[in-house]
């Protein structure tokens, strides 16, 4: 059987001629036979013309000879391909770039995360608009720590910052908080707080003492307090050299009423107990209380005389008090009456205004225990008025300390000395002596024994804008002579029994304007 298929097969090749040179091809793969060995076909295709062949697309064909690339499709025609929007696509041949002009995704578009300031123009990421996201600063958490997103950087939320007085738990503190936004390249600020009237507080500190730099709120608690009906505060910002760099705008904040009973500035409704009046607007700043006193303002007949109090923290920690007044003319009221009494009080002045307890002043106290109290002071004064300058000190029966506002006013005694003397008027009408020598300076002695028998008034024969006062030489001295002198004078005695509440200082005014500035007043108990 084999055999015999071994014959046909070579009587069908026996009897197939084949043209010299004739290369046929039996199934089409490029090669033939032309009757004596294998042979390449001559391919009917015209060379250069290339079939695509399987896999189709894919950039290869046959050219009838030999595998070739289809040049069918346009390198400049980049067709986007999965994953769309990607920027990358394919021109026939290979990966390509697509045109991000031509591309119809040529706007920046913004992808996730949304609002990080990226997105996409169809070929690569870009920024988004700065001009237009930028103007809006959005707050983040945590919400109201002045910081948001501008939708391309971190930003400052202007608007969570705002000037104002955080006022402590019950209300009845009288030293609350300030708050208000940092000044970039500021290196210290000064607060100041003012009332209707023009008194004034300020205190000047660094900006690391209110806890703030060029990028955070700043807090400051005020060592100098004041109070009063409605106040308002501002800031200044200063740079390394001190120079002024802005002020903020004056932001309203309501008094707060102490425990001491300091501000009573309605004055028309007060005097009743247990109110002690003496209403004045209050400032307190270490052992002191400053009133801007003006008890007797009804002896003017105008109304239009002004006078304010202030008192500012250097940045040196020094308490500078300013006593600023204009009383007008001569006759523009009772030219005899005093008008005010602008006073720094240490002690406790008619149980009304307390500027310490008595463990840290040594007051009130009964004279027979009383400690001395040194007293340094220094002022400048520029102006033309009608007033002293004076300490003084009131004696209580007891150490309960009633002034004229309570049921009973316990006062008994009055003792001044006048560190600068008016032009005109006199602390009394009798000068019962004549150049004495108390702490090592003269004074001639007033009293007044027709008017109140128990009043004394000390005044400087040779008057200084600077010195020192031993205060329990005066009260002693006092005590002696008055006892010595009752029945000659028909003057009380000063008992040793009463006790001593404060000590005050400040002009008593008749009439004229002044500005009285003290850059020293320290009270040593001794």
């Amino acid at each position: 059987m084999q055999l015999r298929y071994i014959a046909l097969l070579l009587t069908a090749v026996s009897n197939f001629s084949f043209a010299q040179g004739s290369c046929v091809d039996s199934d089409g793969d490029g090669w033939g036979w032309d009757g004596s060995a294998s042979c390449r076909v001559e391919a009917s295709i015209g060379a250069g013309e290339c079939v695509d062949s399987i896999p189709l697309n894919d950039g290869w064909g046959w050219n009838g000879v030999a595998s070739c690339r289809i040049d069918t499709v346009s390198e400049s025609n980049c067709i986007d391909t999965p994953p769309l929007g990607n920027g990358w696509g394919w021109d026939g041949q290979q990966s390509c770039r697509l045109d991000p002009v031509e591309s119809p995704s040529s706007v920046c578009t913004d992808t996730a995360p949304l609002g990080d300031g990226w997105g996409w123009d169809g070929a690569q990421s870009c920024r988004l608009d700065r001009e237009v996201v930028e103007r809006t600063c959005i707050d983040t958490t945590p919400v109201g720590d002045g910081w948001g997103w501008d939708g391309e950087n971190s930003c400052r939320v202007a608007t969570t910052i705002e000037n104002t007085a955080r006022l402590p738990s019950g209300g009845h503190v009288s030293d609350p908080e300030f708050r208000w936004p940092a000044v970039s390249g500021a290196s210290s600020y000064r607060l100041i707080i003012e009332d209707h009237r023009g008194d004034r507080i300020s205190q000047q500190f660094t900006a690391g003492e209110a806890a703030c730099d060029d990028v955070a709120t700043c807090y400051f608690r005020p060592s100098v307090q004041i109070h009063d009906s409605i106040l308002k505060w501002r800031t200044q910002a200063f740079d390394a050299g001190g120079n002024w760099m802005e002020t903020s705008e004056d932001v309203s904040f309501n008094t707060l009423r102490s425990l001491s009973a300091q501000p009573y500035t309605d004055r028309d409704n007060i005097g009743a107990p247990p109110n002690p009046g003496n209403g004045f607007p209050t400032i307190e700043f270490d052992q002191f209380v400053v009133l801007n006193n003006d008890w007797n303002a009804r002896a003017m007949y105008r109304d239009d005389w002004q006078q304010t109090v202030s008192v500012d923290r250097l940045a040196n920690g020094n308490a500078e008090i300013v006593i600023e007044y204009d009383w007008l003319g001569q006759s523009d009221g009772d030219e005899f009456a005093v008008k005010s009494y602008p006073q720094v009080v240490y002690g406790n002045k008619l149980g009304a205004h307390v500027s310490g307890t008595k463990a840290e002043l040594g007051l009130p106290e009964t004279i027979s225990n009383l400690d001395e109290f040194r007293i340094d002071y220094s002022f400048t004064e520029t102006g033309n008025a009608e007033r002293n300058l004076a300490f003084e000190s009131f004696f209580h029966t007891d150490c309960e300390i009633n002034g004229p506002n309570f049921d009973v006013d316990d006062r008994e005694y009055e003792m001044m000395v006048w560190i600068a003397n008016p032009s005109i008027r006199t602390p009394g009408t009798t000068k019962a002596e004549t150049g004495v020598l108390i702490d090592n300076q003269l004074w001639d002695v007033w009293i007044k024994p027709a008017q109140n028998d128990k009043y004394i008034a000390f005044t400087a024969v040779n008057e200084n804008t600077s010195g020192t006062l031993n205060w329990k030489r005066f009260v002693d001295w006092t005590v002696n002579w008055s006892r010595a002198n009752q029945s000659v004078y028909n003057v009380r005695e000063l008992n040793t029994n009463w006790c001593m509440s404060a000590i005050e200082f400040g002009p008593e005014t008749f009439w004229g304007s002044s500005r009285l500035v003290i850059d020293r007043l320290e009270i040593t108990r001794q």
